[in-house]
């Protein structure tokens, strides 16, 4: 949590316009984190699973009382209830949303040498400043799962694919140096792909097939620079 907030101050300090919305995990629903994003001028999207919490207690018994509607999405249908307005958060002193969903997903398994279908249910709670009037539920939703996409890109492909967890070197400087590049290149080859390359080609080409194109191309270039030669002024 110390960690967070001191790392906080900084995206807010340098990259303020970059950031809308914090979507963090159960541990960071809080009222001092949470205040210091507001006083940001950002909003938050939390998971609550602390059952003991009022907040939690007063969102299950209204959820018999509010109206929930479905969502099907692909494999996965959702039963949400968008409950706004709820003022048990005491100590953050202002009202929140919460979000409850119920979400079904079928998925196929192979059992014994034989593909199975089978539901997996689970329930996910988000707390939100956002209103409903500026933000869907179904967009609290896809914004509280979205926070695997860091632990997948930020961490797994990063350790696993591009060897950020391999220490190369020793030196403080040339450590710093060395994250900093692999972050450049990592950036740069995904805005590449997602923003260069056209939505039916992306669909026959993974970003790793394009990893591997991109070495074969390299290769062939036989020693030869990448980058024009400079031409001297007149």
């Amino acid at each position: 949590m110390t960690a967070a907030a001191r790392l906080l101050d900084r995206v807010f300090m340098n990259y303020s316009r970059l950031v809308d919305v914090i979507s963090a995990d159960a541990l960071y629903l809080q009222a001092p984190f949470i205040r210091s994003v507001l006083e940001a001028g950002k909003h938050v999207v939390i998971v609550m699973k602390q059952e003991n919490r009022e907040l939690f207690q007063d969102a299950d018994q209204l959820r018999g009382l509010v109206a929930s509607r479905w969502i099907h999405q692909g494999p996965r249908s959702t039963q949400l209830w968008d409950l706004p307005d709820l003022s048990s958060f005491t100590t953050l002193g202002q009202p929140v949303r919460v979000v409850w969903a119920e979400e079904q997903t079928q998925r196929r398994k192979r059992v014994a040498g034989k593909l199975q279908e089978q539901s997996e249910e689970k329930t996910w709670i988000w707390v939100t400043d956002l209103p409903a009037s500026l933000v869907q539920d179904t967009k609290i939703q896809q914004w509280g799962h979205d926070r695997w996409d860091l632990e997948n890109r930020g961490f797994n492909e990063l350790a696993g694919l591009w060897h950020m967890n391999h220490c190369f070197i020793h030196n403080t400087t040339a450590i710093q140096t060395l994250l900093l590049t692999l972050a450049i290149a990592f950036l740069t080859s995904y805005l590449f792909y997602h923003r260069n390359i056209k939505p039916a080609a992306r669909r026959h080409l993974s970003r790793l097939a394009l990893a591997t194109q991109l070495l074969q191309d390299a290769a062939l270039l036989d020693g030869a620079s990448l980058w024009p030669a400079i031409q001297p002024s007149g």
